[in-house]
């Protein structure tokens, strides 16, 4: 009956020797995925980062936007105002002036009747 032979130091190292390289491979390739999983993340972020510059300039334009109309619309309401007033003194004047006329004509009438009463009478 043979003995089972003893395995060499040379066959001992070997297997543990490719135990370590797979081992090593391992964790290369862990550290390589979480690696890229960070690049990823981070091209992301970039990106979300980029868009958000993009949409605070959008709000900071839409912003100075509306203060502009909301000058103009108040600019507009004081014209509107002011042409509103002057347009009711105008019509003031007219309705005054239609008064004074028709007293100036009221009286030139009642003159004219006067003075035909004055020649009939005569």
């Amino acid at each position: 009956v043979t003995k089972p032979k003893e395995p060499t130091n040379r066959a001992i190292f070997a297997a543990a020797d490719g135990k370590a390289k797979e081992e090593a491979k391992k964790k290369v390739s862990e550290v390589t995925a979480k690696a890229n999983e960070i690049k990823k993340s981070e091209r992301l972020v970039d990106k979300l980062n980029k868009r958000q510059r993009e949409v605070d300039s959008a709000i900071a334009d839409n912003t100075k936007k509306l203060h502009r109309l909301e000058t103009q619309q108040r600019k507009l309401l004081m014209s509107r105002e002011t042409l509103a007033e002057r347009a009711e003194k105008e019509m003031e004047s007219v309705d005054k002036a239609k008064g004074d006329r028709s007293a100036a004509l009221s009286q030139q009438m009642s003159n004219n009747r006067r003075g035909k009463t004055k020649v009939k009478g005569e």
